[in-house]
């Protein structure tokens, strides 16, 4: 609906006695078709924005432009957001719930972890990182910018490391890991890997071309978490990482 006719309606808001009412099963369905392509609108939005914030970060990038590379007017992006901050906001849930749904099919909420499935995590959470990669670049002055931004993804740190922390506990209790620091500290060192190993990338120049981002540079946080896990794990456990390497070349 445009503005003028949301203003003709807030003027007129008694139906007009001469129009007969439409099916209420008609109208349900017309109203089903105008979410379904207001719901897609919204998707091509966040998978455009996301694209080019990854190319030239946030700043660069206005809800003109991203209008522009749509194909749609500057009035129908703001139907659906009312600016750049509310794109970021959803991008950030997007991301986030798209990592629950993976911890969930790697089995880490209901099943008993190993390290095979601890390392597929890690490579999905990196794949995950790559795809929204401007957070990691941009992310402190992002949150400086929006404590409502600031506030989802607190509590979203807070619940993943809850997640780690109770992964590393299976790992003690199965005897793989044997910590010499303590487990929190342990935990967050490989967090940090993990959530930065893309950014490390671009910083360094590696992912200056995006194209040439390879899965062996994906997986090769694994070696870096390796380098940190080590003198932590267990012989048998060591063995074990040796062994998923060779089967995964």
């Amino acid at each position: 609906m445009n503005s003028n006719s949301a203003g003709l309606s807030s003027q007129n808001p008694v139906p007009e006695p001469s129009r007969s009412p439409r099916p209420a099963s008609q109208g349900s369905r017309s109203g089903q078709r105008r979410s379904t392509r207001s719901e897609a609108t919204r998707t091509q939005i966040l998978n455009t924005s996301r694209v080019l914030f990854n190319d030239h970060g946030t700043a660069a990038v206005s809800t003109n432009r991203i209008a522009a590379e749509l194909g749609i007017s500057p009035g129908n992006l703001y139907y659906h957001y009312s600016g750049k901050r509310d794109i970021i906001r959803d991008l950030l849930a997007e991301m986030i719930d798209q990592y629950a749904l993976h911890w969930e099919q790697g089995g880490h909420a209901d099943q008993g972890l190993d390290l095979e499935h601890l390392r597929q995590g890690m490579l999905r959470g990196g794949e995950l990182a790559w795809r929204y990669r401007f957070f990691g670049r941009e992310l402190v002055a992002l949150l400086r910018a929006d404590s409502e931004l600031a506030a989802v993804y607190r509590e979203a740190y807070q619940h993943r490391m809850a997640q780690w922390s109770a992964a590393a506990e299976q790992l003690v209790a199965q005897g793989l890991l044997q910590p010499r620091s303590p487990l929190a500290d342990l935990t967050a060192a490989v967090w940090l890997v993990t959530e930065n190993w893309f950014t490390f990338l671009e910083i360094t120049g590696e992912a200056d071309r995006p194209e040439k981002v390879s899965p062996e540079k994906v997986a090769a946080q694994l070696d870096v978490v390796f380098a940190v896990l080590e003198p932590h794990l267990s012989p048998a456990a060591r063995q074990l990482w040796k062994d998923l390497d060779r089967n995964e070349a």
